[in-house]
């Protein structure tokens, strides 16, 4: 099957990861641009702020979106309840917006008394605006269960650019503030996001049946999943929350630098994973060719990473970030270690493995919980960065047993199946 969907895959996989490649470019340049304006107590604000909507949008997706992914590729390419589907999909993320303004809310009241950073009246001001961060991963469901390859390629790669050119041309007429650059960081998504979903053309009939479809998916597969995101996603949140209260938002900018620069290592096999996605509920087993493709140019990557970091990040960000180099050993390894655990994550996605998945998460955010309240009162972003390494390695581990489980079990089934007579 593979083999005859050899060309269609290539294809896809090279779009995505030309996006991935591009991304890595957009990002760079974007992460320049806006620490080079803001300076790294101004550029760790903006993150913590991010990072902080970021999180609200893992904890009310409440498992429809992984849910609606799969549901997806059992859908027919032309078949009409798949707009039905994806309308279902969106208005169920608008109602669930109005709970995570809600919660901005609240927590803009108390944020200054518990990390003391003055930011809750920017939180209050975004909290409507920042339900993009709820739709972004709605919409990159979709387009994965719909095999929609080539637009997801675009919707990971235009805000970033439309990002650029915004920061840019604002920068030579006024001054850039923290709030500038968020507004704008949230209208290029906003762009981006409102653009697809008008290409998917969804329609909103038969939406009650299609949520019960949905929330009856959602707990058979997708809350597994939900509380695994909780568990490892959200708590890498903590991160931020815990670096700023044992230390300061600069120690956040330090640490969300690291985590940026060293996030497209991981992007090899997740790339390939996701492209694979729908194919993976039609086999068996991994394709072995993939695999090793993937872990050998995965590791090449990093070696290539760790020669030039040092140099680059003191090239291009100045002195200021120098302690961004070291953070970057630990980050490297850390994010590696979770674009092949996200590989193998897929093929277990694709066969509705969805506790296996949370379990997995589970161990994840434990490493998480542990390493981002002690190691960061202990070692500071040093401490941060070790934990990502070590849920990294966890979380990979984890993956491999499960998949492993399932091959054993798969081979016992088919040996069962061919010794029964005819």
């Amino acid at each position: 099957m593979f083999k005859s969907l050899g060309k269609k895959k290539l294809g896809q996989a090279g779009s995505l990861y030309t996006a991935v490649v591009a991304g890595i470019i957009v990002g760079f340049i974007s992460s320049v641009i806006t620490t080079r304006i803001l300076g790294p107590e101004g550029y760790g604000d903006m993150k913590f702020i991010q990072n902080f909507f970021q999180f609200l949008a893992i904890v009310f997706a409440i498992g429809v979106f992984p849910s609606g992914a799969l549901l997806l590729t059992r859908i027919g390419e032309n078949d009409e309840s798949k707009r039905e589907l994806i309308g279902a999909l969106l208005v169920i993320t608008l109602i669930l917006s109005f709970f995570s303004i809600i919660v901005s809310g609240l927590f803009s009241l108390f944020e200054n008394r518990i990390f003391g950073n003055n930011l809750g009246a920017l939180i209050l001001y975004f909290s409507p605006l920042g339900v993009i961060f709820l739709f972004q991963p709605c919409i990159e469901y979709i387009l994965q269960g719909d095999n929609q390859i080539y637009k997801l390629s675009a919707f990971r790669i235009l805000p970033g650019i439309l990002y650029i050119i915004f920061i840019v041309l604002l920068n030579l007429l006024l001054h850039v503030t923290i709030e500038t650059a968020l507004l704008i960081q949230i209208i290029s998504g906003a762009i981006v996001t409102i653009s697809i979903i008008f290409a998917l053309k969804p329609r909103y009939t038969r939406f009650p049946e299609n949520k019960l479809l949905i929330f009856k998916t959602n707990k058979q597969y997708g809350r597994h999943v939900y509380f695994g995101s909780l568990s490892s996603v959200a708590t890498s949140y903590l991160s931020t929350f815990m670096i700023s209260y044992f230390l300061d938002n600069k120690q956040v900018g330090y640490f969300s630098l690291a985590i940026t620069l060293t996030l497209p290592l991981m992007q090899i096999p997740n790339v390939i994973g996701t492209t694979y996605f729908k194919d993976f509920a039609k086999t068996d087993f991994l394709p072995k060719k993939v695999t090793q493709i993937s872990l050998g140019l995965t590791l090449i990557i990093v070696i290539i990473f760790l020669s030039i970091i040092k140099p680059f990040v003191l090239l291009v960000y100045t002195e200021k970030f120098a302690d961004v180099v070291s953070l970057c050993f630990f980050t490297a390894f850390g994010s590696a270690s979770f674009g092949m655990g996200d590989y193998i994550n897929r093929f277990l996605g694709a066969h509705g493995k969805g506790k296996e998945l949370r379990n997995g998460a589970f161990i994840v955010g434990i490493f998480n919980i542990l390493g981002y309240s002690l190691l960061v009162m202990i070692m500071g972003a040093s401490g941060a960065a070790a934990t990502q390494l070590l849920a990294g390695i966890a979380y990979l581990t984890t993956m491999i047993y499960y998949y492993r489980s399932y091959k054993n079990e798969k081979i016992k089934s088919l040996n069962i199946s061919s010794n029964v007579p005819n």
